[in-house]
């Protein structure tokens, strides 16, 4: 199947634009005279984030509904055959990352051991930063046999005892299939990570393969952490039999939670319609059917009829496979191709405008100020001169004495920004301090003690929603520290203003009741997991100790996020009045240079007022410069929606930009 590289190439070309603007706006800064050690800082923590950013899609569902199938139609087809295992009892068993390592460069298969689950309770996220607890495959893409022989690993089990698979989170071991021993069945592997140069993988998707409910129940973190990053959840059911009572505790614990998230796509795939093809219908009555099914399976979960889509990913797959494009058609493989393009790099784009470039877009308002701040000093400067040329060279020296006050005036405001910088950067600390991994280590410790001492499952929960109320209540402090730290920082603007008789930019507040709204958001949804580990048995504390462990990773995770971003407020909040006071000391300096070159007649009025238009010329062509790079910066971040990435690069693409 040839692939289009212009298709594989719109989502790469839309990140390198972004890359360009920004690398523009810092030579932009330099230029005029509004660079900062901070500003450096945060445009290399954007650039960087551009550059190994991922665009996840999560695949959601039960045992037995497709997903691995439609992973290999979308991505393996090539090959002719199945790669990764999707035939009756030989799926994947385990949660699985697919996606191309842009550091190493290598293809590889990652496996993590089902027994890391005992080890002190750690995290998969402490096992993902851990090399030594994984087993590596090297993947020979060039051998379809080795490929599929290698991924194999995905789908293989173990036989425990009934009490080791508790121990091990399993807590539907009663359901699992039995051996003659009376051992039970369960998957040889916590997670797997795969490797693979896919020339989408290769520019930055990413996909997850989620094995069902007994893997959601089990690993805590696949709800809380791998689902809620991804930019868009395919759910998928069989159609069939439609929405299940299993397929909606699906729903109801890894979806509902999270799907109302902003920029997160949330689709339902109504797979294996060829099983509804009735011949005896005819192509009118079987498309009738799967109509039915659609709206009822859309009403059902709270979604519109368009975000339900029919498929048959093996008819999709055996389509392209054999290059049949009525069968490919039939399938609706091509529809969820285009669908899921769209939603997940549109809403990848616009999450990225608000969460980062923002903040580029802010850098160039507060030079537009200064700007328009310069281009207003300077007329006032050439009205000077006029009326120095017009009436008498007395008013030369009225103005110099004039310049001189106002240049020691700035000079000493300088001087004084120092006190007012030193005391919000102490009311940041003190900030810092209210959310401290210390205070979070402190609750803790209560919450730990009594969970030791707990008997029960929901014992435990119990003690994990007091920890979310003690920490919500020392978050609580933390809000109102901000208010008065934001009050100071519009203390210290309206002193420059009333100094220098001028309106200046609002102080970029300290957003610390959006930071509690996220952390707000957050423990509600890992609140519904409470639902879900309240029916477990005494045995499963383990599994409730990992859920606790992910949680307050997760909480720990949004706190530091935070401090960073007190850190940074306070970093930059007076750096635009001082940039301000600085630039308007050179241009009065300059400007006395100018009278004092005039009065020792080193230069004429008329030359200096030619030198006054040019340099008014030059703020005219900044301030252009700069509203262009907001308007591209907009563009870039709002493109076409046509303009996407299809995630099969054969499927024909929009017009390009």
């Amino acid at each position: 199947m040839m692939m289009r590289d212009d298709s594989i190439q719109q989502f790469d070309s839309w990140r390198q634009q972004i890359v360009r603007q920004l690398k523009q706006l810092r030579l932009w800064l330099r230029r005029n005279q509004m660079f900062s050690p901070e500003t450096d800082q945060r445009l290399t923590e954007v650039l960087a984030e551009l550059e190994q950013d991922y665009l996840t899609v999560a695949f959601a569902g039960e045992f037995s509904r497709g997903k691995t199938e439609l992973i290999n139609a979308l991505f393996f087809a090539d090959y002719g055959r199945r790669v990764l295992p999707s035939d009756a009892g030989r799926t994947t068993m385990c949660p699985t990352e697919l996606y191309f390592d842009r550091v190493r460069n290598a293809a590889y298969l990652r496996l993590l051991p089902i027994e890391t689950r005992l080890l002190q309770d750690r995290s998969l996220q402490d096992c993902t930063e851990d090399p030594s607890l994984w087993i590596e495959h090297p993947l020979n893409v060039d051998s379809v046999e080795d490929l599929t022989e290698a991924l194999r690993h995905t789908a293989q089990t173990q036989w425990v005892t009934r009490e080791e698979a508790l121990r091990l989170g399993f807590a539907e071991a009663h359901q699992s299939r039995e051996d003659n021993e009376g051992r039970v069945e369960i998957p040889r592997w916590r997670h797997a990570l795969v490797s693979f140069p896919h020339p989408l993988l290769r520019q930055g998707l990413r996909i997850i393969d989620t094995p069902g409910l007994n893997a959601l129940g089990s690993e805590p973190e696949l709800t809380l952490s791998l689902l809620p990053r991804a930019q868009a959840i395919v759910f998928v059911l069989a159609a069939d039999t439609g929405v299940t009572a299993s397929d909606m505790q699906v729903w109801e614990q890894a979806i509902a939670p999270i799907r109302n998230r902003p920029h997160l796509g949330v689709f339902a795939l109504l797979n294996k319609v060829d099983s509804l093809w009735d011949e005896l219908k005819g192509e009118q009555g079987w498309h009738e059917t799967i109509e039915r099914m659609r709206k009822l399976t859309a009403q059902q979960l709270g979604l519109k009829d368009s975000d339900v889509l029919p498929v048959s990913a093996k008819q999709g797959l055996l389509g392209r496979i054999q290059g049949n494009d009525r069968l490919l058609q039939r399938s609706g493989l091509e529809a969820v191709d285009r669908l899921l393009s769209h939603e997940l790099l549109q809403n990848k784009r616009q999450a990225f405008w608000i969460e980062v470039t923002q903040d580029a877009a802010h850098l160039v308002e507060e030079g537009l100020h200064n700007l328009r701040e310069r281009k207003a000093v300077l007329s006032a400067q050439y009205r000077d001169l006029e009326k120095i040329r017009e009436h008498s060279r007395e008013d030369l020296d009225r103005i110099i004495r004039t310049l001189e006050k106002e240049t020691r005036g700035l000079h000493r405001q300088l001087q004084t920004m120092a006190p007012s910088r030193r005391l919000l950067e102490q009311q940041a600390r003190s900030l810092n301090l209210t959310l401290s991994p210390e205070a979070l280590e402190r609750h803790l410790s209560v919450a730990r003690q009594r969970m030791v001492s707990s008997a029960t499952s929901m014992s435990l929960i119990r003690s994990m929603r007091q920890l979310n109320e003690q920490i919500l209540a020392m978050f609580d402090e933390f809000v109102r520290e901000a208010e008065l730290a934001n009050k100071m920082a519009e203390a210290v603007y309206r002193k420059y203003e009333r100094s220098h008789g001028v309106a200046f930019l609002q102080p970029r507040p300290l957003e610390a009741k959006r930071m509690r709204r996220e952390l707000h958001r957050l423990m509600k949804e890992q609140s519904r997991w409470h639902q879900m580990a309240g029916v477990l048995v005494t045995e499963q504390s383990a599994l409730v100790r990992r859920f606790f462990n992910g949680h307050v990773q997760n909480v720990a995770r949004h706190l530091a996020e935070c401090r960073r971003s007190v850190g940074r407020w306070a970093q930059k909040i007076v750096f635009p009045i001082e940039q301000q006071i600085r630039a308007r000391k050179r241009l009065v300096d300059q400007h006395l240079d100018q009278l004092h070159d005039i009065r020792r007649k080193r230069s004429t009025i008329g030359g200096q007022l030619t030198a006054l238009t040019n340099m008014m010329r030059e703020v005219d062509d900044e301030l252009f410069a700069a509203n262009r790079t907001l308007q591209l910066l907009a563009r870039a971040a709002y493109a076409e929606s046509g303009n996407v990435v299809p995630l099969n690069p054969s499927v024909n693409s929009a017009a390009n930009p």
